[in-house]
């Protein structure tokens, strides 16, 4: 998934332009901070794509301990059925079976618990990834008033263009500590799970 784009060299080489030929305080001012609006907007460009990224990989890896899940569960399923047919025509069951369903109802509790808990990881990358692309947008309006503020010299359209950019700011501080203090739960649980079919690598102990 690609980060979002942020098209505002136009608008900042406007700006600059008319800032170096009337280096006014009023334009020097309005370059200033759509200067600072699009090096933010990069940045957050940037951060949202590598949420969107860390989203899908979080969610194959749900989709695929969600296959591990279904095939231990019909191994299961066969030998539980193969047992009722041997009671049916009351045959010995042999005692390994129910050993066996144990451990399959084990591992497929630990293989539940990490495919939800790398879906969950997948819905909060998302949502950090949807802030950050509000935060985009928001810096992105904000440089377009700042070009609108310059041409017309309209102080209202700076102030506007100042009031998107600090509320940007704001998506882009909320996004940023979220990703900072993020700690992915399927990772976490993977590594602490001893069962070898929870594990990226490992084969299952029971087959």
């Amino acid at each position: 998934m690609e980060a979002p784009e942020v098209p505002i060299e136009n608008s900042q080489e406007h700006i600059h332009h008319h800032a170096a030929h009337s280096p006014d305080r009023f334009n020097m001012g309005v370059a200033l901070t759509t200067a600072l609006f699009a090096a933010l907007a990069a940045v957050a460009a940037l951060m949202a794509g590598a949420q969107a990224n860390e989203a899908m990989v979080a969610q194959i890896e749900s989709a695929d301990r969600w296959s591990q899940y279904q095939a231990k569960s019909l191994k299961m399923n066969i030998v539980e059925s193969t047992d009722s047919l041997l009671k049916a025509f009351d045959k010995p069951v042999p005692e390994k079976d129910t050993g066996r369903i144990a451990v399959y109802k084990t591992e497929m509790d630990g293989i539940r618990e990490v495919a939800t808990a790398y879906h969950e990881d997948s819905e909060a990358y998302l949502a950090r990834h949807e802030t950050m692309a509000t935060a985009v947008t928001l810096f992105q309006v904000a440089i377009a008033f700042g070009a609108i503020a310059v041409l017309t010299k309209m102080r209202l359209f700076w102030g506007l263009s100042l009031v998107l950019g600090l509320t940007g700011i704001g998506f882009f501080a909320n996004g940023s500590s979220h990703i900072v203090g993020a700690v992915p739960k399927g990772e976490t649980l993977e590594r602490g799970n001893h069962s070898p079919e929870v594990r990226k690598s490992g084969s299952p102990e029971v087959h």
